[in-house]
């Protein structure tokens, strides 16, 4: 037979532990609850990273012999400058042979002259014909004279016209072998040295600074709550005591499953190259 006072304190116990379970468990959503309420305060500090706004691995469109490289290692470059130079002794030439034969003015000069004299000969020998005085024969033969100047001139023209562009085709490869910034910003990688033969690798690294990027991992709880445009203080961990304002540049429209967080950008102004990349930081969101 079951032993009644037995099962009754089994029974007891469980209920007990029933009771102890539900209040761990209420405390607990309670701590956690107190946790996310404190997450969306504005006084809330989250871990940060300050990055480059962007790096860019610099090469060249084509292959040959880097003849110089004009900057170094932590140099500052504005966009457009000119950073390396390969070999270019045959296209310095054709550019050169290519604008000698852009030089078409005297021809066209000639060739105008021409026209002008056929004319005012064409139009004699019409009055005269209106005149009776040549035969059609020799009008013909002016007509024809006027039209062969013409379409000379108009050769001469287009031939101008054709070295002109040849001109430029050479000009533009010349050009390409001129290497020059895309972005105004820092050297901070120099991989090659005059003499190595270029192929599809980088010659440099330039990182723009002005703005700097900052990267900060945030809880999910937070999504739809941190928006872009929001306000930011950024405290980076050198030097001490800086602080910095930025605004949200950009939200991740997706949550990492894995990890439960999202991330987000924050733009800081940095015109005078005075903070580098790289710090870690502490990042605090201003609501409003």
């Amino acid at each position: 037979m079951i032993n009644l006072s037995i099962w009754s304190s089994a029974v007891t116990m469980t209920l007990l532990d029933i009771k102890n379970f539900r209040s761990i468990t209420y405390v607990a959503l309670v701590i956690i609850c107190s946790n996310v309420q404190a997450i969306d305060t504005d006084e809330s500090d989250f871990d940060c990273l300050i990055e480059p706004f962007v790096q860019v691995d610099i090469g060249s469109p084509i292959k040959g012999v880097l003849l110089s490289l004009s900057v170094e290692k932590n140099d500052t470059v504005k966009k457009g400058q000119v950073l390396a130079k390969l070999e270019s002794t045959v296209e310095k030439a054709n550019v050169d042979l290519a604008r000698a034969r852009s030089k078409l003015d005297g021809e066209i000069q000639s060739g105008q002259v021409t026209l002008a004299m056929v004319s005012r000969q064409q139009t004699r020998i019409s009055d005269l014909f209106e005149k009776k005085a040549v035969s059609s024969q020799k009008k013909d033969e002016a007509d024809m004279e006027k039209q062969l100047a013409d379409l000379n001139l108009k050769k001469i023209k287009k031939k101008k016209e054709l070295a002109h562009l040849e001109l430029q085709r050479a000009i533009a490869s010349l050009e390409r072998r001129t290497v020059r910034s895309p972005l105004s910003g820092i050297v901070i990688e120099r991989y090659m040295s005059p003499g190595e033969f270029v192929k599809e690798l980088p010659i440099l690294k330039i990182a723009k600074i002005d703005p700097l990027k900052v990267e900060a991992v945030l809880p999910a709880s937070l999504f739809g709550k941190i928006k872009k445009g929001m306000r930011a203080e950024v405290t980076p961990e050198l030097p001490k005591n800086t602080i910095l304002h930025g605004k949200i540049s950009a939200v991740d429209r997706i949550i990492d499953a894995s990890s439960g967080t999202f991330r987000v950008n924050v733009l800081l102004p940095n015109k005078d190259h005075a903070m580098p990349g790289g710090l870690r930081c502490k990042i605090k969101f201003q609501h409003g």
